[in-house]
């Protein structure tokens, strides 16, 4: 990105976006973009900037209505209690694909958030149960990005998994 107060012939070329972003004044005559263009900077500081990177979302695979309690361990995660009345899901988004085994987070669902409860190798499972209406095998499932009037940002998507906004977004995109 070339800056308008260029005032020489050399290239002086800030660090990183932060840096053009919180002190505009000095004489940038070259700035690498790549943190805004990733959206890894908090919106306040570029709130009508659409990063590249906006949306990270699979599909609902199998649903499964929980007619009694019940007590699973899925995944890599300790023991999980599901209460009779119950929904869950699965979506096609797991530890391969960037996501850890460890922390679990959060996604949207109609729009709603809906917790996930266990992640495998190459799939998650969803706790749908407070999903209003119906849903259905094919529906979204929404990481990172807006369904509805619901979001979940890039910083947002890494702070509920237990990460950087940049740890998570070369682990989900790379």
């Amino acid at each position: 990105v070339r800056a308008p107060n260029l005032r020489h012939d050399r290239f002086t070329t800030a660090a990183a976006t932060h840096t053009f972003i919180w002190r505009p004044g000095m004489a940038y005559s070259a700035v690498d973009p790549g943190s805004l263009l990733y959206g890894l900077l908090p919106r306040d500081l570029a709130p009508a900037f659409k990063p590249v990177v906006s949306r990270v979302a699979s599909s609902l695979l199998p649903i499964n209505r929980v007619d009694r309690p019940q007590r699973l361990s899925i995944g890599y995660n300790s023991e999980i209690h599901l209460p009779a009345g119950g929904r869950t899901g699965v979506f096609g988004l797991g530890w391969h694909d960037g996501l850890p085994a460890t922390s679990i987070g959060e996604v949207l669902v109609n729009g709603a958030r809906a917790p996930v409860i266990g992640r495998t190798l190459l799939h998650s499972i969803v706790d749908l149960t407070n999903v209003p209406g119906d849903v259905a095998i094919g529906d979204e499932v929404v990481i990172v990005g807006q369904q509805g009037s619901s979001d979940i940002s890039m910083y947002e998507a890494a702070e509920l998994l237990g990460m950087s906004a940049t740890q998570f977004h070369f682990l989900i995109v790379g």
